[in-house]
C-alpha cells in the first residue's frame, strides 16, 4: 500500500494539537472514548469509500479498521472529526504523537527546571 504522507501528517499534527491541548490544560487522564453508533460509523465507511483515508487498504474486515478521532478528542464524535484508518496507520499515528507528546512534556519539565534554578539566586556576602 501506497501511504499518503501528507494526509498522515495532517492527522498526526491535528491529534498531536489536541493531546498537547490536554496536557497544557493539566488533564492528566485521556477522556473516555465514545464510539460512533452503528449508522455513523457506516457513514464514515462511506465517505471514505470503504478504504484507509491514508493508505487505501480495502475494507474487507471491520476488525482492522479504526474510527480514528481526528482532533484527539474521543468524545467529539461529529462525522467531520472521524476518519477510517486501517489499524497500521491508526497505531502509527497514535505511536508518533505518544512519542512526540513525551518529548513534549520532557522539554516542558526541562524548560520548568531552568526556570526555577534562574529565580534561585545566591545570596550576596555582606560585610
Amino acid at each position: 500500500m501506497v501511504i499518503n504522507e501528507t494526509k498522515r501528517e495532517s492527522y498526526v499534527k491535528r491529534l498531536f494539537l489536541g493531546e498537547k491541548k490536554r496536557v497544557d490544560s493539566g488533564e492528566r487522564k485521556k477522556k473516555e472514548r465514545i464510539s460512533p453508533d452503528d449508522a455513523q460509523g457506516k457513514e464514515i465507511v462511506r465517505k471514505y469509500k470503504a478504504k484507509c483515508d491514508v493508505c487505501s487498504l480495502p475494507y474487507t474486515d471491520p476488525h482492522q479498521f479504526a474510527i480514528h478521532h481526528i482532533n484527539g478528542d474521543p468524545e467529539i464524535t461529529i462525522t467531520r472529526n472521524l476518519t477510517l484508518l486501517c489499524s497500521n496507520c491508526h497505531n502509527g499515528i497514535h505511536g508518533t504523537v505518544d512519542s512526540q507528546i513525551k518529548d513534549y512534556k520532557n522539554n516542558q519539565k526541562k524548560i520548568a527546571g531552568e526556570k526555577q534554578s534562574l529565580s534561585i539566586k545566591p545570596k550576596k556576602n555582606q560585610s
